[in-house]
C-alpha cells in the first residue's frame, strides 16, 4: 500500500471515530473511553485505519483525473527556461495519483 492510500485511509479512521452513535458518544469514546486531549480518536485511528483500506482507494481513485479548473490555467513557468503546459499538468496528476493507488 502506498504512503498516500495509507495517510488517506487513517484520516477517514480518525472522521469515523469521531461520529456520534448516542447522545454524547463518539465511536472512539464507547471503545476507548473519554480523553479530554482528543487522544480517544487517535486511538480508535491508530486500531481502524486498516477498515479504511478500499475506502481511501475510492477517495483516490475519484481524484484521479484532474478538474478543468486544475488543468486550464496558464503554464506554470517551472524556472527561467522550462514550461509545464496543461497536457502534461493533467499526465503528470495522473502519474502522481496512479502511485499513490498502489
Amino acid at each position: 500500500m502506498s504512503e498516500m492510500r495509507e495517510r488517506v485511509a487513517r484520516a477517514l479512521a480518525h472522521a469515523a471515530g469521531g461520529k456520534m452513535i448516542g447522545p454524547g458518544r463518539c465511536r472512539a469514546m464507547q471503545e476507548f473511553g473519554w480523553h479530554g486531549d482528543g487522544k480517544h480518536l487517535e486511538l480508535y485511528a491508530e486500531a481502524h485505519w486498516k477498515d479504511f483500506e478500499n475506502d481511501a482507494g475510492f477517495a483516490l481513485s475519484a481524484m484521479r483525473e484532474p478538474t478543468e479548473a486544475m488543468v486550464d490555467k496558464p503554464d506554470i513557468d517551472c524556472s527561467d527556461q522550462s514550461y509545464v503546459h496543461s497536457a502534461q499538468i493533467s499526465e503528470i496528476w495522473r502519474v502522481m495519483i496512479d502511485e499513490a493507488l498502489k
